[in-house]
């Protein structure tokens, strides 16, 4: 039965990765769409192995001759602990203890540990990526060194065996404890957004400095030797066994690691029915009867889409992770001391520097995707009675536009006054800090939903799958991002012409022209299409 159910998962992600459905069939992605994104998720992949091959460069080269050397393992596998944990946790939550699939499965003649340990397994190998995404920069920095044998290439690959199974154990039992106490709170898509959120801050405060660290190793690496020793001993045991061919210690690593597996393995599976089943806690509210307002369609609709955005906290991360960059920006501008920015960016005086404004809120609130995958999450079954009601399609679209820029423009309005209190600037320009990239919401947010009329997919496992792995958030995102660019670089070299406002306004026009065909597409096409979906 375990072999079937892993056989079942493998299947769906399959399916997931080279199929397009609609209401009612099951189309086959087109060689063409699979081989672009195998070329894109190629390109990511290589990447990072080669910026993971620049840190270990470093890490190594700095180590070399200290008798320190394991220390490059040692990292290399508290990174691969640190990254399988923070990308596991909320998938453990989400995957184990709150699939859908859960209520049907358990009325099925199946153990709730072939149910657990098929999850776990599947997990188990997207951490193994993880791993090797790590792990095979750091054994080729190894071999550039001069470091690599027969027998410590054996016991590298034996120790990547057990290594990510601390990671998933520890995860599994976060996840399991949060599945726990979120059933008993009142509104548990706050309690797991703001859980989202500390996690992401971890990752921004380690990941843009690893080179940072990276030199404090090689400068205090006796000190940091002896922490590790003290401190983290089951990442000693993998370095120093892999390094100095100690058959022992790489055995006494793989049991440190299995046996915490072992032992998650058992506590989870005599409590995954019982946790599973459980019903949502929280305190009970009495009902009373109010008098509701009359309110106009588009209010309604708007209203609606706010609603699912506010109990979604996959939807809510994933596709609005632009707005922390957009606040990040505004910080960074607003508390830099103008002097200090214009060092970091010299040649930017005068009207300069609120065009690379310009251009840094365009890129930043350009990866806010709230649009692009909006119906998708809407999911199949509220489009169907959305279908049903007495209301045209095109309004029921343009809601999705007006949800985005709702949420949106506030945020970038604000980073737009902070940029004008902490940089000079003309009257102008700071008209044009202000209005151009509120433009720029509105392009992405119809451009955004206009992928998803083109690339409409409803069967998604969970609103975060819907806004994560949408083709139309992909699509959308690197308008997003490339975009801006591409008009940046067009704004130079008009900039050599032109006035600098000028420049900038004649380059915006191309948004707008692409955001008034699209607009207009909607307004006169949206029931057609909103029907046939």
């Amino acid at each position: 039965m375990l072999k079937s159910l892993l056989k079942v998962e493998f299947l769906g992600l399959l399916s997931a990765l080279t199929t397009s459905r609609d209401k009612k069939t099951a189309k086959p992605m087109s060689p063409v769409k699979i081989i672009l994104f195998a070329l894109l998720f190629l390109f990511v992949i290589a990447s990072c192995v080669v910026a993971f091959i620049g840190l270990f460069i470093l890490l190594g080269s700095g180590l070399a001759g200290t008798g320190n050397e394991w220390l490059l393992f040692a990292v290399m596998a508290l990174l691969v602990f640190l990254v399988d944990f923070i990308t596991t946790i909320f998938m453990t939550k989400s995957k184990l203890f709150e699939a859908k699939d859960n209520d049907l499965l358990l009325s099925m003649p199946i153990r709730p540990r072939d149910i657990l340990l098929s999850r776990m397994l599947f997990i188990l190998i997207s951490d193994y990526f993880f791993e090797l995404v790590v792990a095979i920069p750091a054994y080729i920095v190894w071999c550039i060194i001069g470091k690599a044998t027969v027998v410590s290439t054996l016991l590298f690959l034996l120790s990547l065996v057990f290594l990510p199974l601390l990671a998933l154990s520890l995860a599994s039992l976060a996840g399991w404890l949060l599945s726990v106490l979120v059933k008993r709170m009142k509104r548990k898509s706050l309690y797991t957004t703001l859980l989202y959120l500390v996690f992401f801050g971890v990752y921004m405060a380690t990941v843009p400095f690893l080179q940072t660290y990276m030199n404090l190793i090689i400068t205090h690496s006796e000190v940091v030797a002896e922490a590790v020793k003290t401190y983290l001993g089951v990442f000693y045991l993998f370095g120093n066994g892999i390094a100095s061919e100690s058959l022992w210690q790489t055995l006494l690593f793989c049991l440190s690691m299995l046996l915490p597996f072992v032992l998650t393995c058992y506590i989870l599976s005599s409590t995954f029915h019982k946790v599973v089943t459980r019903e949502r806690g929280g305190r009970k509210v009495q009902g009373k009867a109010k008098a509701q307002k009359a309110t106009s369609l588009t209010k309604a609709l708007l209203r609606k889409d706010l609603k699912l955005l506010s109990v979604s906290s996959g939807y809510l991360l994933n596709a609005g992770m632009g707005l922390l960059f957009v606040a990040a920006l505004a910080v960074a501008v607003f508390f830099m001391p103008t002097d200090q920015l214009l060092e970091l960016l010299p040649g930017m005086e005068g009207v300069l520097m609120p065009s690379l404004m310009i251009v840094a809120l365009c890129m930043t609130s350009g990866m806010v995707m709230f649009s692009a995958p909006s119906l998708n999450v809407e999911g199949q079954d509220s489009i169907t009675l959305l279908q049903s009601l007495p209301i045209r399609g095109r309004d029921v679209l343009l809601s999705k536009v007006y949800m985005h820029l709702v949420v949106t423009c506030p945020v970038v309005l604000v980073a737009s006054i902070c940029a004008l209190i902490a940089l000079p600037s003309t009257p102008l320009m700071g008209v044009l800090v202000v209005v151009i990239p509120q433009l720029y919401n509105l392009f992405i947010a119809v451009v955004g939903l206009c992928f998803n009329l083109a690339f409409p997919k409803f069967d998604y496992e969970s609103e975060m799958a819907a806004a994560k792995q949408s083709i139309a958030t992909l699509f959308s995102m690197l308008v997003g991002m490339l975009g801006t660019p591409a008009l940046g670089v067009g704004g130079l070299f008009l900039s050599f012409l032109l006035p600098v406002p000028l420049a900038v306004c004649l380059v915006t026009l191309i948004p707008i022209g692409i955001t008034v065909g699209l607009f207009l597409y909607i307004w006169k096409c949206g029931d057609r299409v909103f029907a046939k979906l």
